[in-house]
């Protein structure tokens, strides 16, 4: 009768443990690297989109706003020498001559020649989108805080431009005139300095940081 020996088998020794250890130690930190790299590829690729998205829009702000501050110069002296004339011609069907606030409003308004509104139109649709991604967080605190003081001065800017009173009953009431034109000129002259003393100043201050922020990128 034949005999068959049976050796058995021995185990996976320490060393191969050990192997196949650091190859799953490896894999997965070798997977989180490349998720890594990734997500901070697409964070810079954003972050330099945003950052040109934001220099365009305050370029574009600052180009709107320039020709403003001049007009916004003629007008206010226009308000001022004005005095109590009711008879100008304002040209203007609504309200025809300065005997009411509206009339003087257009009255004095200097030439705007080809622009098309009384008062600067400033974009925002780029420091919005940066907001509501979260994308401000991959900019510099510094810059950030830059640009977020420009447009908080242009909601000032818009607030004083809402004190004019178009949408006011005494707008329209040659009896209130007095009162009314006050009131038009103290927020003409904010505009002014909102013009002149805040948003120019900041424009001009923010884009050469944009510019740096852009060419470290």
């Amino acid at each position: 009768m034949e005999m068959h020996a049976h050796v058995p088998k021995m185990g996976r020794t320490l060393g191969h443990w050990l192997l196949e250890g650091l190859f799953i130690v490896t894999s997965v930190a070798l997977g989180f690297w490349v998720t890594q790299f990734r997500e901070e590829r697409q964070n810079r690729e954003l972050a330099a989109r945003i950052l040109k998205g934001l220099e365009a829009e305050v370029q574009n702000n600052l180009s709107t706003l320039e020709p403003f501050a001049d007009i916004q110069d003629r007008w206010v002296d226009a308000l001022a020498n004005l005095g109590d004339a009711k008879d100008r011609r304002t040209g203007f069907p609504v309200c025809p001559t300065s005997s009411t606030a509206c009339g003087v409003f257009f009255a004095t308004r200097p030439d705007l020649g080809n622009i098309k509104s009384s008062f600067p139109l400033f974009r925002r649709a780029a420091w919005d989108t940066a907001v509501s991604t979260g994308a401000l967080r991959l900019l510099d605190y510094d810059l950030v805080a830059a640009l977020s003081e420009i447009y908080q001065m242009q909601e000032l800017f818009r607030g004083n431009m809402e004190k004019i009173g178009i949408s006011s009953t005494d707008w329209f009431d040659a009896g209130a005139r007095e009162a009314a034109v006050r009131k038009l000129y103290m927020a003409m002259v904010e505009l002014q300095y909102d013009e002149r003393q805040l948003l120019l100043p900041l424009y001009r201050r923010s884009l050469p940081l944009i510019s740096t922020a852009i060419g470290r990128r």
